[in-house]
């Protein structure tokens, strides 16, 4: 009995200890909460809001008791470094970075080799004996011939005695032409008020002007042009740049096979080695997807993403050209605004000079223009564009291998102050061309007549081949 009770009285103490601990918890929750709904009235009653020294002093005594270590950072330069340098060790949050544009190395592009001097020599020697004989047949007396030999034509400057019209000589053409064995030749009458006539032959031997020998050289390494284009070599052996910004557009038309498609790509190459995609972007037609499709992977870096256009390089579709000349309207509207707005700026060049936000010039190519002439409203829109485009740095070059006066109206013409002419088969597409005679008389593989402000010039165009293309644009697209 007396165990049973010792039991007892143990459990009970341990129970009533249980209880008590409870209870006291209990209490002390109970006070606590009664302290922070109700506050204490001897505390002194603060301020609604607190004022500036005291939150000042409140931080400084905060990080005082609880000092914050520094992170370690290493140095990096945006400016210098891409953000994939970037190590682990970087313990703040850095915004994503784009990294530096790389201009593309000349190696990616072919040196071509240049014909022997002493064969040309020889040449142009035996072709001047075989001139001056030829006229003298039909009794036409030359005093003096001098040769400039170019890449893929001779230009000789006859000297005539007095007293000979110099039409006899610019009717002789044809028998010129048969005597040295050549497919046509060009006279030119006056020369450049030197006082002579200049007949350009065709060399049996020909070079090929690599753009890798136009872009390398000092003409376009130093040029200062807002758009430089290094279309070719003139008969002289000078460097043909080009600035597309004093064009300001540019048409450029040739039967097929004769260098037009050539020709474009070596206008592009050219702005891609010397622009950059904050400084110029591309909008490419190519209705036939034959000779700009190959552009496509640029879309990241140089091509213009116009809303509701899905292709990178826009084909036949009527809907996304409307769209995609319409978008064009509308940017030429907003971007003259701007330039308004910033004190009346005359060019793009003006209003970048100016203001730290710059726009980029805008390239709008096309080729095979008649196949997008699909409706009056395209047609208007063009002309309306060409006619505005110019000083908010927007250009156009528009091709085609069908030149006609339906296609090639005089609004179009007379906006396009520039033109380049490869040979064509009929006397007319050059008249519609150039305005003027002669690319009948061309001989292909590049051979052109550049026509600027009624001065028409022949160069030998830059040749670049596909595989430098792709390797161009690969390298930009990486």
């Amino acid at each position: 009995m007396n165990n049973f009770l010792s039991v007892l009285k143990f459990i009970w103490q341990i129970i009533s200890k249980i209880i008590c601990y409870v209870l006291s918890v209990l209490i002390f929750c109970l006070t606590k909460l009664k302290d922070l709904l109700v506050p204490n009235e001897k505390q002194k009653p603060q301020s609604e809001y607190m004022n500036k020294q005291d939150l000042y002093a409140w931080i400084d005594e905060y990080f005082k008791s609880k000092p914050v270590e520094k992170p370690t950072v290493k140095n990096i330069s945006f400016d210098d470094a891409p953000i994939e340098n970037i190590t682990e060790e970087t313990e703040m949050e850095i915004p994503p970075q784009p990294s530096q544009y790389e201009v593309p190395s000349l190696d990616l592009l072919t040196c071509y080799p240049q014909e022997s001097t002493e064969n040309i020599t020889e040449e142009i020697e035996s072709k001047k004996q075989i001139i001056k004989q030829t006229l003298g047949d039909f009794g036409i007396s030359v005093t003096d011939i001098t040769a400039t030999a170019g890449a893929t034509v001779t230009l000789y400057e006859l000297v005539p005695a007095r007293g000979v019209a110099i039409d006899k000589i610019t009717n002789k053409d044809t028998e010129i032409a048969i005597a040295l064995k050549v497919e046509a030749v060009r006279i030119i009458a006056p020369f450049k008020n030197r006082g002579t006539v200049a007949i350009e032959v065709p060399n049996e031997s020909r070079s090929i002007v690599g753009i890798k020998s136009l872009l390398e050289g000092a003409d376009f390494q130093n040029c200062t042009c807002e758009l430089p284009l290094a279309i070719g070599k003139s008969i002289d052996g000078r460097t043909k740049i080009i600035d597309l910004t004093e064009m300001p557009h540019i048409l450029v038309a040739g039967a097929s096979g004769k260098g037009k498609s050539v020709g474009l790509n070596a206008m592009i190459i050219s702005l891609l080695y010397k622009k950059r995609p904050k400084e110029l972007q591309f909008i490419l037609f190519d209705p036939k997807r034959q000779e700009l499709d190959i552009y496509k992977t640029l879309k990241k870096q140089f091509l213009v993403k116009i809303p509701d256009v899905q292709s990178a390089v826009i084909i036949d579709d009527k809907d996304e050209i409307t769209t995609a000349l319409n978008w064009l309207k509308e940017e030429m509207s907003s971007r003259s605004k701007l330039l308004a707005d910033s004190g009346y700026c005359k060019t793009l060049k003006e209003y970048n000079a100016k203001t730290s936000k710059k726009l980029p010039y805008i390239v709008v190519m096309i080729d095979e223009f008649p196949d997008i002439q699909q409706s009056k409203e395209i047609e208007q829109l063009l002309v309306s564009l060409s006619r505005k485009a110019r000083a908010v740095g927007i250009h156009f070059i528009i091709a085609t291998q069908r030149p006609s006066a339906k296609t090639i109206t005089r609004e179009i013409t007379s906006n396009f102050t520039a033109q380049i002419a490869f040979k064509v088969s009929k006397q007319v597409d050059s008249q519609i061309i150039l305005d003027n005679s002669g690319a009948e008389k061309l001989i292909g593989k590049g051979d052109m007549l550049f026509s600027f402000n009624s001065e028409i010039e022949r160069l030998q165009g830059a040749f670049v081949s596909t595989d430098e293309v792709k390797n161009v644009v690969e390298f930009i697209g990486k």
